[in-house]
């Protein structure tokens, strides 16, 4: 019986060391027909493929395509991804760059907001911020913009346009009245918008004025005089 328990422990070991063996054998032929997958990420076309020959992998280009950040011939991305184990001889599939696409900026100017809107989104770019100031020009309508147009820039690059928000009134120079006739005074100047109001007589000579000579004055401001007869 005792011997027949070694025979079996014996076949047990012998075919236990063959099976371990075996496994190793085989993980070693595995592990040499696999290899694994470097990164290849932002590094030329050429660089990949001389890194991926000395792996034996095949490096083939799966799409070319524009991008704001990667170099003209760099590599935006690669499958199967870095780490991965994959066997000697397979193919990585890349998606390279293009460089960064560029359009020509449009003329906005006297355009409405609307307009200015749709044209910079057909060119992929984006309208950044918005200003407004006072202007003889229609209400709502491009005065200036950035860039300037026909410059040639990166798609999806910021716009900056200033709108005019119309009703502008002229700006003049208050001239010497001092010394002149109220009554021709008054009807000259009220052909400009001016109002003019005397702190006395409507009739006469003017001996003082508010704004004083030489000062900006805005059509439809009131003018204060003194008038003496």
């Amino acid at each position: 019986m005792k011997r027949l328990i070694l025979i079996v422990v014996f076949c047990c070991l012998f075919f236990g060391g063959i099976l371990m063996g075996f496994m190793i054998v085989l993980g070693f032929f595995s592990s040499s027909s696999s290899v694994l997958v470097p990164n290849l990420d932002g590094i030329s076309v050429e660089e990949a493929q001389n890194i991926l020959n000395e792996r034996n992998l095949k490096l083939k280009i799966l799409e070319e395509r524009y991008d704001l950040k990667r170099e003209k011939g760099s590599i935006i991305s690669f499958n199967p991804s870095y780490g991965m184990s994959i066997k000697k001889g397979q193919s990585v599939y890349v998606v390279v760059s293009k460089g960064i696409e560029k359009v020509v900026m449009p003329n906005l100017t006297d355009k409405s907001l609307q307009e200015s809107q749709i044209e910079l989104s057909k060119l992929g770019l984006k309208l950044k911020s918005l200003s407004y100031i006072s202007d003889r020009r229609k209400e709502g309508v491009v005065i200036s913009q950035y860039p300037s147009s026909n410059a040639i820039i990166p798609k999806e690059s910021d716009c900056f346009l200033l709108l005019s928000k119309g009703g502008r009134r002229p700006i003049f120079v208050m001239p010497d009245i001092i010394k002149k006739d109220f009554t021709t005074v008054s009807r000259s100047l009220s052909e400009y918008g001016f109002q003019v109001i005397s702190s006395g007589s409507n009739e006469g000579i003017i001996t003082t004025q508010k704004p004083l000579s030489g000062m900006p004055v805005d059509a439809n401001e009131v003018i204060f005089v003194g008038v003496q007869k």
